[in-house]
């Protein structure tokens, strides 16, 4: 049965000389995998152009339950990008976030509601003419919101050590190494309590930008099975100067 759906890439890999295999977020199905064969042949309905990191698009597709590999029929720009895939600082950022949502997003039934959330703010980004230094760390926060794992905030001057494997702050440090120390948790709390204006405005040092990603990276692995290690995150943290 043929069946319509938006959809964000996440990854694509080679599979033979001809053909590849893309893992796409669908707004019905979750995330789903397509084996797309002839990908660089003339005649290919589906142009190997359309898979550019967290491109927004309209597919048709046949849909089989509980098979591995789903089959795309056709494929075309959802919401085109003015700046997302042409400026090096969020074509960066696009790398990383698909690479975050690769690792992360694991469902493969519908989530609309998060799957609204991953489009609402790929478009901000795209669109944003301000400023972009602080929206991945922003973006990496309020994504655990959908995940399951959003911090509480009860930070204080007494409560100022957070614990990644509990997910919030304590006033004795932890007895295991996953947390955040008293330095950077002041700017821990802010970023948990951060709007989308607030991280376009509010300056954060470099140095503490990198070391609340890391942080944030950290959280991830704790609060995840098999989060591996983020081969992007060395890219952008030489593009962000």
């Amino acid at each position: 049965m043929l069946n319509k759906t938006a959809g964000i890439v996440l990854n694509h890999i080679k599979y033979t000389d001809s053909s590849i295999i893309v893992t796409i977020y669908t707004k019905n199905f979750g995330k789903q995998s397509y084996i797309i064969k002839n990908i660089h042949g003339k005649k290919s309905k589906i142009k190997f152009n359309l898979f550019r990191p967290l491109s927004i698009l309209e597919l048709e597709i046949i849909y089989r339950e509980k098979r591995e590999l789903q089959t795309l029929s056709e494929a075309r720009i959802l919401h085109p990008y003015f700046s997302l895939h042409n400026d090096i600082l969020k074509s960066s950022l696009a790398l990383f976030i698909s690479e975050i949502l690769f690792r992360s997003l694991r469902e493969e039934t519908s989530n609309i509601e998060l799957y609204n959330f991953l489009e609402l703010y790929l478009l901000k980004l795209d669109a944003e003419i301000v400023s972009i230094e602080n929206f991945h760390i922003f973006f990496l926060m309020q994504l655990t919101r959908l995940l399951g794992f959003f911090p509480t905030n009860n930070y204080s001057e007494s409560s100022n050590y957070f614990d990644l494997m509990e997910g919030n702050f304590t006033s004795a440090m932890p007895p295991h190494p996953y947390i955040i120390d008293k330095e950077l948790c002041s700017y821990f709390s802010l970023l948990i309590n951060m709007n989308y204006e607030a991280s376009v405005t509010n300056k954060i040092p470099k140095k503490t930008r990198d070391e609340l990603l890391i942080k944030l990276i950290e959280y991830y692995q704790v609060q995840l099975i098999s989060f591996p290690e983020i081969k992007s995150l060395k890219i952008l943290k030489e593009i962000f100067v």
